[in-house]
């Protein structure tokens, strides 16, 4: 049965497909626009952070939370996630305030933030999800 779109809320693993925007924007959006001297300096490490973020997503949806030691181990990947995610947004601050990137908008810079911040809620659900669930 089909709901109608206005009804529909986000999906159980909709972290996982925002965790691979994030990645991608970071590549599109922030990667090509980083001026050559400074892509090994800010760039790499940058996505280096989506990236490890988006794998650690990856392996924590990949644990189905059955009992504790499960329950534990998938919520170490979401924290490491979410850190990934906290060290990526610190990178691009400074590369922004650095003005280490050619045309660079401002509407890039509040789309990589936004999707950010989404996952980060995202995440932060998930592991309240898991947490008020009782397994043995």
């Amino acid at each position: 049965m089909s709901v109608h779109k206005s009804q529909q809320g986000e999906s159980a693993v909709q972290y996982l497909a925002t965790a691979q925007e994030v990645e991608v924007a970071v590549l599109q959006t922030f990667f090509r626009r980083v001026k050559k001297t400074y892509r090994m300096v800010s760039a790499i490490p940058a996505y280096k952070y989506a990236y490890e973020a988006h794998d650690n997503v990856k392996k924590a949806n990949s644990i189905f939370p059955k009992d504790a030691e499960t329950v534990a181990m998938r919520r170490r990947y979401l924290i490491e996630a979410r850190c990934s995610l906290q060290a990526l947004i610190s990178r691009l601050e400074i590369s922004k305030l650095a003005n280490l990137t050619e045309g660079m908008e401002d509407k890039h810079w509040l789309t990589i933030f936004t999707l950010i911040d989404k996952e980060l809620t995202l995440i932060d659900g998930v592991l309240k999800s898991d947490a008020s669930k009782n397994y043995r």
